[in-house]
């Protein structure tokens, strides 16, 4: 498949690109507006981040093919757009001290020649061979390490053993214990081959062992990441988190076992609860992995097991914090259980449908099937003891059996007990909770959260009898007016969060004809508080939590407020309501059929204070109904809004539906100015599309050049005619050498260089030549610094052949620039050509060390590197 996708490639490019008459034609049609000025042709393209990002594959094998210049590894001054970017998450939740990394916590760059994805479909073994051997510098000699590292976190196989087989390298085995920790494993398999791993048992041990300290940091992370109940995640991340890090787990295990075909070890695995796993909220097709596992590698549990069966088992007290109460009683619940596995062959025919196969276990009945209770059954025992068994056997004991025995436990550990794992002391929570099986108790619903996993009836979803009987117990509660009045509010306020949430209309209308619009519950529950302003408040507060139209008439129509200034008052902010919430499913609806409330609350909002914070939807309504809006258009104009990011396409978007007689502004952003001069240049002549100077600036410097380019065929008299103005126009910039990054000049030169257009270098250099002036000389020079910058060196040399070389200073910070961008051949080039007297002294770089690697370990004279040897530390 791979071959056939590449193939494929390279016949399109053939047969297209190679043509020469069909490729002028495209590259005519793409030049033909005059308008344009982010045409750059393809020979002067040197990124090759640039090429890969925008799909040129071909070009770009073709380049490397013919060891054109290229910038391979200049690092930019973004760091997400380095081209071999590779970093380590943070985790703010990891306590862990040690350098190993046990995860692939790894950041790669999508747009990285070396990403496997891209290489699959679009190179082959030739590519990188090309790669290498014309751009040694790069990958090879001072920088293979690098390379190899480089291809480890990006798991190429393809190009790792191009860089074996062609060229030499030798491989290590720290290189497949790097690989397999990553889970790099097209690598790691690929370098266990070759390295005959198998046939070591100290090797095999090895790799059991850093399996062995993988799961232990996988349950110390994820325990820690439940437990601390941070308000950085929602929970129904967090619980997405332990399902990547449990299908993290199971690949690792199903690569040694299937993959590899590893012998198991001799040891005993030290901590028998491998899983730190919910099973009820885990998929079925996981749970089922796992099961297998365990069965393929049961005889590292046989200790653990008999424990257990013999009623035995001792849970490892790794704490003086821990609560011993909590190990005693946990030890007599785990021992009054046999553990019983199956063969694997009985597992493997158990049939499951494929529909539930994707479901979590929750929203499947085990009463209807056996197979699943048996599988969960089975993997019980091995998910943490600390963290995860009591809730996941409260949860099958509760909902299958009714049994609440050990549910007292849960709330032990939960309330009283500190839990550690080998490093860290955490606290443990517990997640089952009696309301989501329908059992009521008041204090468990006072205490329900505002997020779906902290629903009430999460387990009990379909058993309207379950549902309903538990409501009417919750009425029966409130109205005997046994709690206070604040605790009825909050109760009811949850109550209906939830059943908003959940679009439950059936128990939100029982909510409100039973306490919210019952006088006498509220006369006699709120007897010191407003009854319509509580009525009002939740109002509010419901009409902001809704997913639905349906849910939207139910509220504003069935909750009655009898108090008509306050119903005036809520009609002219339900808009409001709805803009600051992101509610745009409503907009619509809502003018429709409550014109009269609608177009009371226009005159309410102010995005001007406060827009930059809703949604593009809210943006997208206005503008589609600007005509409502026109007469306020002050405080609803985006274009007044600070901070507001956009996308190009939101942009053209707005700017078409933005009225004729109103202005708009391209927010310093470059994709938008290309965009207006190419499309719409008119609006900037008119005054519509209002720029900053260095915008309007370049925008006058293009529209020079085009009606010079446009002139060409006329005489010279109007040629020279062009000319007088650009100098004229020129004259008029603070070209001073000082302030260049800050004034107009400079956002003309990095358009000039970014495109490759040569008429300002050209002009400037004519100016030099003609008056000697120095401002034209320090013109030239921040030319200069920008091209250091973007590691332009085709334009370096231009400009050299246009000056006499020997009056060319090429300053020191141009070297510095050179290096800490990590452009060696232009670097190099510079060097030799200057053949500078004194040594350069390096003061900094972006920790390039493919840069730094090359000039180390080459001696090159012309450069002191002893500086980044003093400061080596700064760059690890």
């Amino acid at each position: 498949m791979q071959n056939s996708l590449v193939n494929n490639d390279n016949l399109f490019y053939n047969k297209i690109w190679k043509n020469i008459v069909i490729r002028n034609k495209i590259i005519k049609y793409n030049s033909i507006d005059n308008n344009r000025i982010d045409i750059i042709k393809f020979e002067k393209v040197i990124s090759a981040l640039f090429l890969i990002k925008n799909g040129y594959f071909q070009q770009l094998k073709e380049k490397i093919k013919n060891s054109e210049y290229l910038d391979l590894n200049g690092i930019g001054n973004d760091k997400n757009e380095w081209p071999h970017r590779v970093y380590f998450q943070s985790s703010s939740s990891s306590s862990s001290s040690s350098n190993t990394i046990y995860s692939k916590n790894l950041i790669l760059n999508k747009n990285c020649i070396f990403n496997k994805e891209k290489a699959a479909i679009h190179w082959d073994l030739n590519f990188y061979i090309d790669l290498f051997k014309n751009y040694s510098n790069y990958y090879l000699k001072s920088n293979i390490q690098e390379t190899e590292n480089i291809l480890i976190d990006y798991d190429n196989e393809l190009a790792l053993k191009v860089l074996h087989e062609n060229f030499n390298h030798k491989l290590e085995i720290d290189l497949f214990f790097k690989s397999f920790i990553i889970e790099s494993y097209e690598c790691a398999f690929y370098l266990f081959n070759k390295l005959k791993i198998i046939k070591s048992n100290s090797l095999i041990n090895k790799i059991w062992n850093l399996l062995y300290q993988d799961i232990e940091n996988s349950i110390e992370l994820t325990s820690n990441n439940n437990n601390n109940n941070n308000n950085s995640k929602s929970p129904s991340s967090s619980i997405q988190d332990s399902e990547n890090e449990h299908l993290r787990i199971n690949e690792k295990f199903k690569f040694l076992l299937n993959i590899l075909k590893l012998p198991l070890p001799i040891n005993q695995i030290a901590t028998p609860y491998i899983f730190n796993i919910k099973i009820y909220q885990s998929k079925l097709s996981t749970i089922l992995e796992s099961v297998k596992i365990i069965i393929k590698i049961k005889s590292l549990f046989n200790k653990f097991i008999k424990s257990v069966n013999d009623k035995c088992y001792k849970l490892k007290n790794t704490s003086t914090n821990t609560n011993l109460t909590f190990l005693k009683e946990f030890e007599k619940i785990i021992n009054n259980f046999q553990i019983n596995l199956l063969e694997l062959d009985e597992i493997e025919n158990m049939k499951f449908s494929k529909n539930d196969l994707l479901k979590n276990i929750m929203d499947i009945d085990l009463n209807e099937n056996e197979n699943v209770l048996k599988i969960y059954n089975l993997i019980l025992p091995f998910t943490n003891h600390f963290n995860c068994y009591l809730d996941n056997l409260n949860y099958i004991n509760i909902k299958y059996k009714n049994d609440y025995q050990y549910y007292s436990t849960l709330l032990i550990n939960n309330n009283l007990t500190t839990t550690t794992t080998t490093t860290t002391t955490t606290k443990t929570t517990a997640t089952i909770k009696l309301k989501m099986f329908g059992h009521y108790n008041f204090n468990d619903l006072l205490e329900m959260g505002g997020n779906s996993d902290d629903s009430l009836f999460k387990f009990c979803k379909n058993d309207e009898i379950v549902k309903i009987n538990y409501i009417n117990k919750v009425l029966v509660d409130l109205k005997s007016q046994n709690q206070p009045p604040n605790s009825s509010i909050l109760i009811i306020e949850k109550l209906m969060s939830n059943f908003i949430n959940e679009n439950n209309l059936q128990f939100s209308r029982l909510i409100i004809n039973q306490l919210i619009n019952n006088d006498d519950f509220l006369n006699n529950v709120l007897s010191l508080m407003n009854k319509e302003t509580i009525r009002l408040h939740l109002k509010r507060i419901f009409i902001s939590m809704v997913k639905s139209i349906e849910m939207f008439d139910l509220l504003y129509k069935e909750i009655i407020i009898n108090d008509e200034l306050l119903n005036q008052k809520l009609s002219n902010s339900i808009l409001i309501i709805l803009i600051n919430n992101n509610k745009s499913i409503i907009f619509e609806h809502f003018k429709k059929n409550y014109s009269l409330e609608y177009y009371s609350s226009i005159g309410q909002l102010d995005f001007v204070n406060s827009g930059a914070n809703v949604d593009f939807d809210v943006y997208k309504f206005i503008y589609d109904n600007i005509d409502d809006f026109i007469s306020n258009y002050s405080i609803i104009d985006v274009w007044s809004v600070p901070n507001l990011t956009l996308t190009i396409d939101q942009f053209i978007y707005l700017i078409q539906r933005t009225p004729k007689n109103k202005n708009y502004h391209c927010f310093d952003n470059v994709l938008f100015f290309n965009y207006i001069v190419s499309n719409l240049p008119n609006d900037i002549q008119s005054g519509k599309c209002q720029l900053d100077t260095s915008f309007l600036d370049l925008f006058n410097y293009f529209k020079i050049i085009n009606n010079n380019n446009n002139n060409n065929n006329n005489n010279n008299n109007n040629n020279n005619n062009n000319q007088n103005e650009l100098i004229e126009f020129i004259d008029k910039l603070d070209l001073q050498y000082y302030v260049f990054k800050s004034s107009s000049i400079y956002k003309i030169v990095q358009y000039c260089l970014r495109y490759c257009n040569t008429e300002l270098i050209d002009l400037v250099i004519i100016l030099y030549k003609k008056f000697k002036n120095s401002k034209y000389w320090d013109l030239l020079r921040n030319i200069v610094s920008s091209i250091c910058e973007i590691g332009q060196l085709n334009l370096f040399k231009y400009i050299i052949s246009k000056l006499d070389q020997e009056s060319f200073i090429f300053e020191n910070e141009h070297y510095n620039t050179l290096f800490r961008m990590g452009y060696i051949e232009f670097l190099e080039y510079s060097l030799n050509l200057f053949k500078p007297i004194e040594r350069i002294k390096i003061h900094y770089f972006n920790n390039n060390i493919f840069c730094l690697n090359h000039f180390k370990y080459s001696k090159n004279k012309y450069l002191d590197l002893s500086n980044l040897n003093k400061n080596k530390n700064k760059y690890k």
